[in-house]
């Protein structure tokens, strides 16, 4: 299996962030998990994606879609 890891500025702009907010919530231990590669800060792309499923929510005119 293959993973993509992404840095916290790709991994903010996946989601519509500002990367200080990623690395704000890092400290508060929010947002999507993440790993720590040679003392740095990565993202699983996958990771990122089910976050954002996970985070998204549905109005009632979606439903009906």
């Amino acid at each position: 299996m293959t993973v993509k890891l992404i840095d916290t500025i790709t991994a903010a702009e996946m989601i519509g962030l500002n990367p200080r907010t990623l690395e704000n919530w890092r400290v508060l231990w929010k947002g999507p998990k993440f790993v720590k590669v040679g003392g740095r800060v990565r993202y699983s792309e996958q990771h990122i994606i089910e976050w954002l499923n996970k985070h998204t929510q549905e109005t009632e005119n979606d439903n009906t879609l």
